[in-house]
Parts: structure tokens; C-alpha cells; sequence
């Protein structure tokens, strides 16, 4: 399936304050106030929307294989957390 720049901006804009709400409610039920967890100015987590991007441009043709799009999903979110936190650690 194709997807236009349009849909994948949504995708990405969509589950980036999509794990932005989730990651305040939990540290706001942790911690009994109000945490802003995100990285950005604003209600968004972009590393959720960039791995909700990456499985739908690299993984759709695994979704008959339910291992292999399991394992293609751990190595991708694996190597997109990584290098995350690698390049934060380098730039704080």
C-alpha cells in the first residue's frame, strides 16, 4: 500500500501526541501531578511518531507473517530508541 505525504504526516502528528497523552497520564498518576514528558514545546512525543512512520513504510509487507513482523518491529523500534538516546546524550 502507498501512502501520500499527506497520510504520513498524519500518522506521525497522530501517535505523537497520541504517546505524549499517554506518557503525562502515567506520570501524572505516578507522580500525582502534572509532568510534561515530552521533548518538544507542545503535546508531542516525536519518537512515537516517527516509529508509528517507520513500521508503515518498512514493515507492510510482513503483516500476513505475524513472527517476522513482531521481530521486524523489535529491531526497528530497538535501533530507533537507540540512536535517539544517542544523539540526545550528545547534544545535552
Amino acid at each position: 500500500m502507498e501512502y501520500t505525504w499527506l497520510e504520513i504526516v498524519w500518522l506521525f502528528l497522530i501517535y505523537s501526541l497520541t504517546g505524549w497523552i499517554l506518557e503525562v497520564c502515567i506520570a501524572a498518576v505516578r507522580k500525582k501531578k502534572f509532568i510534561n514528558r515530552g521533548f518538544v514545546n507542545g503535546p508531542l512525543c516525536p519518537i512515537y511518531g516517527f516509529s508509528s512512520v517507520l513500521f508503515t513504510l518498512f514493515l507492510p509487507e510482513l503483516t500476513n507473517h505475524l513472527f517476522w513482523l513482531f521481530l521486524g518491529g523489535m529491531v526497528l523500534a530497538t535501533v530507533l530508541e537507540y540512536s535517539t538516546g544517542v544523539i540526545m546524550h550528545k547534544i545535552f
